[in-house]
């Protein structure tokens, strides 16, 4: 087979901050320095900071196949897939839901030994840190990195993340982007809250859009909607003319926290009341009520709170046709 070198594949490689050469293979980080010395202060964040949420390799080729060889790391879930798309459909995953230390083996790009010209996208592993060993293709084939898109750029929680969707390309940040046909970066990270300090510099100099999807843990460790203001006023002077989008934190079952009151006092449905009014005060940028995103049928969620693979479908879905209509 034909090994890509390093710097072919990377130069196809979307949704990543910088890639880092170790041990263990090359890491493609969502991070810079900075957000990652912010992330490192707690070892389950620093982990999460580390797995490459919604990063692919975009390419052109005529191979049959990809193959893939990746070490992975401990990460915020057991499982990890690689996903691949020829020209828009999904052709093969390759993994696990409790994968081990490593992943190797090969993508079909359509039927066994077809080789035509094809647009590729390789999903890496949302959940678990990984390392890519090798990327090849079949022997003579063809190699050309995609032209850059578009990015729209995801600002979030575990739930932008991915958790819990099985599949890298099934989480609805990416579900979204894919629906629009935009390209996206992800920097979602689980258990992130509003704070300002988590953006010490722009990810993506200019986005086509911004969503912003923070205040589940917000709302449950008592933080008030002061850091919520701070967080959009930074986004704000980060991206002055950026249409902004934020969610409204989802509805979660079985106990409904609509009226249940934090140690603060205060309910899901007041704390969703408070943020939709610091959105709406800021130029450019919109609200979306929970009602609009995921419906409330209890089989969509796998613990109450995160998502699975249905809910994220859904929940993409429906992002995507809302940013459609702006």
């Amino acid at each position: 087979m034909r090994i890509l070198a390093r710097e072919e594949w990377l130069a196809g490689a979307r949704g990543l901050a910088q890639a880092r050469d170790e041990a263990d293979g090359v890491h493609c980080l969502r991070f810079g320095n900075e957000a990652l010395a912010f992330y490192d202060r707690a070892e389950g964040s620093a982990i999460r900071a580390r797995c490459p949420a919604g990063v692919r390799v975009v390419f052109t080729s005529d191979t049959a196949q990809v193959r893939v060889k990746a070490a992975l790391r401990p990460g915020a879930r057991k499982m990890a897939w690689f996903d691949l798309y020829a020209d828009g459909v999904l052709t093969g995953s390759l993994g696990s839901p409790e994968a081990g230390a490593a992943l190797e083996g090969s993508l079909p790009c359509g039927p066994a030994g077809e080789r035509k010209p094809r647009r590729l996208e390789l999903w890496l592993p949302h959940a678990r840190p990984a390392g890519l060993l090798e990327l090849a293709l079949d022997d003579g084939a063809s190699f050309a990195p995609a032209a850059p898109e578009p990015e729209l750029l995801f600002l979030g929680d575990s739930i932008t993340q991915g958790m819990d969707a099985q599949h890298p390309s099934f989480a609805y940040a990416m579900t979204a982007a894919r629906t629009l046909g935009q390209g996206h970066f992800n920097y979602g990270i689980g258990g992130a809250r509003f704070d300002a300090e988590s953006l010490p510099a722009a990810p993506v100099a200019a986005p086509a859009g911004i969503v912003i999807a923070y205040g589940t843990n917000d709302h449950s460790g008592a933080r008030g909607l002061e850091f919520a203001e701070a967080y959009l006023a930074r986004v704000r002077a980060l991206w002055p003319r950026t249409p902004a989008t934020v969610l409204a934190p989802i509805w979660r079952t079985p106990a409904d926290p609509e009226t249940k009151r934090n140690a603060a006092g205060q309910s899901l449905a007041e704390y969703r009341a408070g943020l939709a009014d610091l959105a709406r005060a800021l130029p450019g940028m919109r609200y979306v009520p929970h009602e609009r995103l995921l419906p409330p049928v209890a089989e969509l969620l796998v613990d109450g709170t995160h998502p699975g693979d249905a809910g994220h479908l859904a929940y993409g879905t429906n992002l995507a046709r809302l940013l459609r209509e702006d």
